[in-house]
């Protein structure tokens, strides 16, 4: 969530909390409890709207970071073993094709790291027969394959994943509308009524009201 909206649902929020502390004074009127229920019903769906937001974004990066760290360990580390070879062999070219360490696949750009690894893995395929003596055996090389297809693939999704996203935050916006509108139309009318005979509640409540530019 942007800031101004992480405000807003921060005071929802203080404001669900003054009426479940005051629940009693809530349902003192029939149309001050339906209200109420409307209210704790539409945040609620804010709730879950915004969860499934951040789950999906969060689940995304965090299964992406992991599995360019472990493609970057596994490219770099059989690529500095072919590297030996290469320099056995005197193959500056090879050499040179095999030189991304760790962190320059894992801190390259997503597409980056990916042409990385994959140059590497290639370069391995086609030398393999004379690896053996270098600890870097075919079935390595193609588990660095399939790390680096999983990775391929993930980033493929990437375009799902923000459109899933856009959509959550789409729907929030409507949410917030529909809740600011049940707040200043109705909700705010009844408890200025309701403060009358319990001017602490109302208090408590248009405090919760307020939205603080943290």
């Amino acid at each position: 969530m942007i800031k101004a909206h992480t405000n807003k649902y921060n005071s929802y929020q203080n404001i669900k909390g003054v009426l479940q502390k005051n629940i009693e004074i809530c349902k003192s009127g029939k149309i001050l409890e339906e209200l109420v229920d409307e209210y704790f019903a539409l945040m609620e769906e804010i709730i879950v709207t915004a969860g499934k937001s951040k789950k999906k974004t969060n689940q995304y990066t965090k299964q992406k970071h992991s599995l360019k760290s472990e493609m970057a360990q596994k490219a770099s580390a059989l690529g500095g073993a072919a590297t030996v070879y290469a320099i056995d062999k005197k193959d500056a070219k090879l050499k040179s094709a095999l030189k991304f360490s760790y962190s320059a696949i894992k801190y390259a750009s997503d597409f980056e790291a990916l042409n990385h690894a994959g140059g590497i893995e290639s370069k391995l395929r086609k030398i393999s027969e004379h690896l053996g003596d270098y600890m870097v055996t075919i079935e390595e090389i193609d588990d660095l394959k399939s790390t680096i297809d999983e990775y391929n693939k993930l980033l493929q999704t990437r375009g799902s994943v923000k459109t899933s996203s856009v959509t959550a935050k789409q729907d929030l916006i409507q949410l917030y509308k529909k809740m600011d509108a049940l707040l200043e139309e109705k909700l705010d009318r009844m408890i200025k009524l309701v403060g009358r005979h319990h001017p602490e509640f109302a208090k408590l409540y248009f405090q919760a009201r307020k939205i603080y530019d943290r």
